[in-house]
């Protein structure tokens, strides 16, 4: 269960996970093979099949017309994670600008209304 978590966490869907774990486990076979060992529907298996070489973790090669999978080096996943954490760190600078553009609105909303509450009870503020 904590592979499967670790592996969620690093973008993979659920149908990923049991499909890339069924291929390290199998080794080089063909989509079916997988399919039973994920306990997935056929074409679940090549959808989860096509993503996982698409972010290189997966490859084939193809022997009397037919499609061989195999699991790409696990070294693999670091890559990915190394990947995701750039890219979070490309876009903090903006998130982290919102982040005070919105708090500091906040703050000023937040100390006006103190502000208002205080001098309406004191009665400092008229009323028309």
């Amino acid at each position: 269960m904590v592979i499967q978590k670790a592996l969620g966490q690093i973008g993979l869907t659920t149908n990923e996970v049991k499909v890339y774990l069924a291929l390290i486990d199998l080794g080089t076979t063909l989509a079916a093979s997988i399919a039973r060992k994920a306990k997935l529907h056929r074409r679940q298996t090549y959808d989860a099949l096509h993503r996982l070489t698409g972010k290189g973790l997966a490859s084939y090669t193809i022997k009397t017309g037919k499609k061989h999978f195999k699991p790409v080096d696990p070294v693999r996943i670091i890559e990915i994670a190394k990947d995701r954490e750039r890219e979070i760190e490309g876009i903090l600078p903006e998130i982290l600008e919102k982040f005070k553009r919105t708090t500091s609105r906040s703050l000023l909303r937040e100390n006006g209304s103190r502000w208002l509450r205080k001098n309406t009870e004191n009665n400092t503020i008229p009323v028309d």
